[in-house]
């Protein structure tokens, strides 16, 4: 005759967490999810969905993240990238071509 143990099941408690809104259980088995947010002045939005049910307690540890600007150009490294086909003398006659209506075909 075959003897056969039952295993045991080993129950995980629950961890009493406490602070300044009372103390509540924890289940060792919470998922920690990482999320980009903007606070707009009363509440923080997430960037991407949240994979929680609604009235879900949640704690929030607020890291503030510095965005990466790309290098800003100098006015004078934008005028310079601008390919404008304007005549050689443009700078000369500038008032004959803003005002006086001197085509640039004209010469």
């Amino acid at each position: 005759m075959a003897v056969t143990y039952k295993k045991t099941r080993v129950v995980k408690k629950a961890k009493k967490v406490k602070d300044l809104s009372g103390t509540y259980s924890v289940k060792s088995s919470a998922k920690i999810q990482t999320i980009d947010a903007v606070y707009d002045g009363k509440v923080f939005l997430p960037n991407s969905p949240l994979l929680l049910k609604p009235n879900t307690r949640v704690r929030i540890t607020i890291e503030t993240v510095k965005v990466k600007r790309a290098k800003t150009k100098s006015f004078l490294e934008i005028a310079s990238s601008i390919k404008i086909g304007l005549p050689s003398d443009y700078s000369e006659n500038l008032d004959d071509y803003l005002y006086r209506g001197k085509t640039f075909n004209d010469k």
